[in-house]
């Protein structure tokens, strides 16, 4: 088999083991701010290994970059927090549709940081995701504050995003990804002190809920990023985007699976979800064509 097809299928693996981060937030029974701060401690850990093992490059950073990078750190902490405090307020399906509106917060905020004009394209496909929350809004089983704590997650998920794809020019993603992990725990656990919640009961966990942090922290964060990683270098960053666009449906098929009493929606739900998982896809092939299309005339200039 190819190294293509290999990534291909590892990084349908990926998806579908990040997937399972909805689930491990229903799953485990801790509050969302003990849940992200035991995802940090496991990730970053569990990364540095990996870059140790892997020798995956490492650079001298500059201060204030090394400053831009814990600032990060900290949005992908909030992000975390506000992701499964929507799916514990609400249910999983609902997370990971609102977390697959960010594409269209960086649709906009990416202009902002790099000054050029919005895309007209892109803005009707975020208000085609717009439409498609309309329908999601209308249905008895959600409840406004969960789908306003979905959405404050997928816009920090496009803060974080963005800034990293300005961030990676100058720090190896690893290293990247592993400072911005320890830094968000550093500031999570300072906060958990200053509540008093950074006690002995923190560490008695029970075996389940050990085993679903593991499983979160290594295998759904540091091993999944990794892979994606690897995937990107093989078969390229439109690629693997677009197949990343799949992770709603796995994430929700899985979900009804698991917890079919619970997750089971009605046909307005589904149809809104659909409409929002269309809108990211198009939004996706679209701006695969204006890359491509702005390459061929910059090669035909030259």
């Amino acid at each position: 088999m190819s190294k293509k097809k290999t990534y291909l299928i590892l990084i349908h693996l990926v998806i579908l083991i990040w997937g399972f981060t909805g689930i491990m937030g229903r799953a485990i029974d801790l509050s969302s701010s003990i849940l992200v701060w035991y995802r940090l401690l496991f990730a970053f850990i569990s990364l540095g290994i990996f870059i140790r093992v892997l020798n995956r490059p490492r650079k001298k950073i500059e201060k204030a970059v090394f400053l831009k990078i814990i600032g990060v750190g900290v949005i992908v902490g909030l992000h975390w927090f506000t992701f499964f405090e929507a799916i514990k307020m609400s249910s999983i399906s609902l997370g990971i549709i609102c977390l697959s509106t960010a594409s269209f917060h960086v649709a906009w905020l990416s202009p902002l940081i790099e000054k050029t004009k919005v895309s007209k394209a892109e803005l009707f496909f975020g208000v085609l995701a717009i439409f498609g929350i309309f329908f999601i809004v209308k249905t008895d089983v959600i409840n406004i504050p969960s789908l306003l704590m979905g959405l404050t997650s997928a816009f920090l998920a496009a803060f974080f995003s963005t800034s990293n794809a300005h961030l990676v020019k100058k720090v190896p993603s690893a290293q990247l990804t592993f400072i911005e992990l320890i830094s968000g725990f550093v500031v999570l656990t300072v906060i958990l002190l200053f509540e008093g919640r950074l006690d002995a009961s923190l560490f008695h966990l029970s075996i389940p809920n050990l085993f679903n942090l593991l499983f979160l922290g290594i295998i759904c964060t540091s091993l999944a990023f990794i892979i994606a990683v690897d995937a990107t270098k093989y078969l390229g960053a439109f690629t693997v985007s677009l197949t990343i666009n799949l992770e709603p449906i796995y994430t929700m098929i899985m979900a009804i699976l698991i917890y079919p009493d619970e997750e089971t929606m009605s046909i307005r739900f589904y149809l809104g979800a659909l409409i929002i998982i269309a809108a990211v896809f198009l939004n996706g092939v679209f701006r695969y064509s204006k890359a491509k299309k702005a390459k061929k005339s910059m090669l035909t200039n030259l």
